[in-house]
Formats: C-alpha cells, sequence, structure tokens
C-alpha cells in the first residue's frame, strides 16, 4: 500500500530528528517511493521551515551546513559512477615514489581502489581513505591526526594543518562543493577549507576533480585559485570553460 503524504513527512521528519540529515536515496529506500515523490515532499516541507533542501537530500533547517557542510551521508551516495570516473583518471597520474597528498572529499575517497600498490607515500585527512589504503603492501598512508569533524568524519584543525605542512608533494588531489570559474573552487566548511590550504601550500601540481553537478553551485569559501590548477578532471562539456581552463581539462 502506499504511504500517503502525512505519513511520508512523518518519517522525513523523524529521520531528520534523529541523524540531521537525509538522503534521497535513504528516503527512497524507507518509504519506496519513486525519487520525484519525495523531491516534492521535501519541497513542501522546506516551505514550512522545517528543513533545508540540500544537494542529495535536506538538513535540519537549524544546522548551519553553510559552515559545517554537506553531510558526508548524503555526499557518498551521489554521483557515485562519475565519482568513479574521475578517481580512476585521477590514480593513473601517480608514479612510483611520489609523495601524495589526498583531500576527505567522497569523490577523491574513491580513488583508493585505482591507485597502484607502488611505493608510494599519501597522506591524507580521511580516516576512510587512510584505513582503505592500508591494505596495499608497497604503498605507505599517513594520517596526520588532529580534530575530528563529525559532519565529514575528516581530520581538521590546526594540529592537522601542522603535520600535512611538513611533508613536500609531488600531487595533491583535491575536490570541491563548488566552482567559480572566475576564481576558483569552493568549501562550504572553512575547516575543510583550511587543510586543503595548506595541502595545496606544499604541493607542485594540484588536480581538482569535480563533477558537473557542483559547477552549479557558486557558494563557500574559496580554496584553490584557478591559476594554481594544474589539472581538473571533470565530467562537464569544455563548451562550459574559458579559454585559461580548458587546456588543464581531463574529461571521463
Amino acid at each position: 500500500m502506499n504511504m500517503l503524504k502525512f505519513d511520508r513527512h512523518a518519517v522525513i521528519l523523524n529521520e531528520l530528528s534523529e541523524n540531521g540529515s537525509v538522503s534521497l536515496s535513504g528516503l527512497m529506500s524507507k518509504i519506496s517511493r519513486p525519487r520525484l515523490t519525495i523531491q516534492r515532499d521535501l519541497v513542501e516541507l522546506e516551505k514550512t521551515g522545517k528543513l533545508k533542501r540540500v544537494h542529495g537530500g535536506a538538513v535540519l533547517l537549524n544546522q548551519d551546513f553553510v559552515l559545517k557542510g554537506i553531510p558526508k551521508i548524503i555526499r557518498e551516495k551521489e554521483n557515485i559512477d562519475v565519482k568513479r570516473k574521475l578517481a580512476k583518471k585521477a590514480a593513473e597520474l601517480i608514479s612510483e615514489k611520489d609523495v601524495v597528498c589526498i583531500d576527505g572529499s567522497t569523490t577523491c575517497g574513491q580513488m583508493a581502489q585505482f591507485i597502484p600498490d607502488v611505493p608510494i607515500n599519501i597522506v591524507t585527512p580521511s580516516i576512510e581513505l587512510f584505513l582503505a589504503l592500508g591494505g596495499k603492501k608497497n604503498l605507505i598512508p599517513v594520517l596526520p591526526g588532529g580534530m575530528l569533524s563529525k559532519n565529514t568524519q575528516d581530520l581538521v584543525g590546526n594540529f592537522t594543518s601542522d603535520i600535512i605542512a611538513r611533508f613536500s608533494y609531488s600531487l595533491c588531489f583535491i575536490s570541491a562543493d563548488g566552482f567559480d570559474f572566475r576564481r576558483g573552487s569552493l568549501e562550504l566548511n572553512y575547516e575543510q577549507s583550511a587543510v586543503k590550504k595548506t595541502m595545496i601550500e606544499n604541493s607542485k601540481k594540484i588536480i581538482l576533480l569535480i563533477d558537473s553537478t557542483k559547477l552549479e553551485n557558486n557558494k563557500g569559501v574559496l580554496t584553490c585559485k584557478n591559476k594554481d590548477i594544474y589539472k581538473i578532471i571533470t565530467d562537464s562539456s569544455p563548451k562550459k570553460w574559458a579559454d585559461n581552463l580548458r587546456n588543464k581539462l581531463m574529461l571521463v
């Protein structure tokens, strides 16, 4: 039997109350209704002031997602196929004896399955990525320590940045919450932005992995300027890119 709108709204609000966020895919599983139906429910609830819609789901209205970023529970379930393609292309740039830093994004996290098991030092603030790389025999993963961001499940803060800054990296892989074609990559979470800036400042080549949906967002903290980006790995049409960026593109 199809769940009535009142009951669907009750399920959504209950999930928000317990977890602080909901994903469209998670709600589809619980409510057993099409994606468009649940999206309409979220629109209606947003109009009543009970939640705030974000890409891939919704958060409690009183959550300061502008500062904390979109919860990882939502981000890790969206655009998985595209993220894997971006990650595979990125991993192909890594060579033996490289010293690499990789951010804690869900996109870069997909790189773990594609990085070759050769003598490489990889520093990352992502606990998940660190553990995933730990199974490789020759690769050396490094976790810098620091405070745990409960919203992103990554390490942040001055201690994290201080350890990251002790290395000199041949390659730096980052993703972003948004992109400004005139300025550069953007982050909603200012703590993550600070860690990424440290990675960028200590790296020779910065590679940005960004799917086309992120190009619609031009809000957030400027993290990496366009002039500092070496390559941009994306699924976006070249027509969207200015001439000064087009030669940096690696399309999947």
